[in-house]
């Protein structure tokens, strides 16, 4: 990203915080899994699209079509207009004409840094613009590769700051998240190589610290996959959870809320928190239950 995109995303990224839960230190309970899904999609739908909050229709079917985008059931019976599949479709068809329509009027617009804006105003070595149908399929593949990955990674992260890490260094239990709970583990053979005995000592056991001494290659450790195919959003994904998580720590105290955790596939890939997760954020200084035996459990629970 450029150094002027990721300033303005950073402003956006801290706006949607400030109007979360996680800005209101209150003490009363909610589900941290919800949350993030909420927050993490607010940042895309600003920073991709453009949308604020004069948008709210157009950004509630976005959100509509990527849930049904990323449900198996879907696409089991591709046929009638009364079937999930038929929904589907038309759903599609109404997103796809008013993206479209937002697109032809950013055309004639000043660049701004979002996504849509970039894609509006970019050309190939002969000056040609991409086409609008062009625009709104890589726009498409943004929102759907980035809609559940953000948010389930920074879920698990957040799990593991309140369930006893909080005072770890924050980028240290980022990445090992990242290494135990890879969000997409089908797509490689992610925790077969995260768990490798000879790159990672006691390589099922939480340690944030081994990141203070441990140096993997990039073949060894890729939350974002390596080479060629490397997420291209990463970037976008590390400044959502870096500055998230910098501003609920300066916040207030999380506390996890949930005896036991547990995962599942959810979008045909995407290992996520099973059911709902709850946490309380405390005013800064409260002392709150240690919940290390809860993630412990879980960590052993995956060997």
């Amino acid at each position: 990203m450029h150094r002027s995109a990721i300033h303005s995303y950073e402003k956006v990224v801290i706006r949607n915080f400030e109007r979360s839960r996680f800005a209101r230190p209150t003490g009363e309970p909610f589900d941290l899994v919800a949350e993030l899904d909420r927050l993490t999609n607010a940042n895309m739908l600003a920073c991709l699209i453009g949308l604020d909050d004069t948008d709210a229709e157009l950004s509630e079917r976005v959100t509509q079509l990527l849930v049904a985008t990323m449900d198996p059931r879907v696409f089991l019976f591709k046929f009638g207009r009364r079937t999930p599949y038929g929904r589907w479709l038309r759903l599609v068809e109404g997103v796809h004409r008013d993206v479209s329509a937002v697109i032809e009027a950013n055309r004639d617009e000043e660049p701004r840094v979002d996504a849509l804006s970039i894609l509006c105003h970019a050309t190939d070595e002969d000056g040609r613009r991409l086409s609008t149908a062009e625009i709104v399929g890589e726009l498409h593949g943004m929102l759907a590769s980035g809609y559940l990955t953000t948010s389930v990674t920074m879920a698990w992260a957040l799990i593991a700051l309140a369930g006893g890490h909080a005072q770890d260094d924050l980028g240290s239990v980022i990445k090992e998240t990242q290494r135990l709970m890879p969000t997409v583990p089908m797509s490689l053979p992610r925790p077969l190589e995260h768990r490798n005995p000879k790159v990672f000592d006691r390589p099922h056991a939480f340690e944030p610290a081994r990141w203070a001494t441990v140096k993997p290659t990039p073949f060894e450790f890729f939350p974002y996959g390596a080479g060629a195919r490397r997420c291209l959003g990463a970037s976008f994904a590390e400044l959502q959870l870096r500055t998230t998580f910098e501003l609920l720590l300066q916040t207030g105290v999380p506390e996890l809320r949930t005896d036991r955790l547990r995962h599942r596939m959810t979008g045909g890939v995407v290992a996520a928190p099973r059911g709902s997760v709850l946490m309380r954020m405390h005013p800064p200084g409260t002392e709150v239950p240690d919940r290390s035996a809860v993630l412990k459990r879980f960590w052993q629970s995956l060997s």
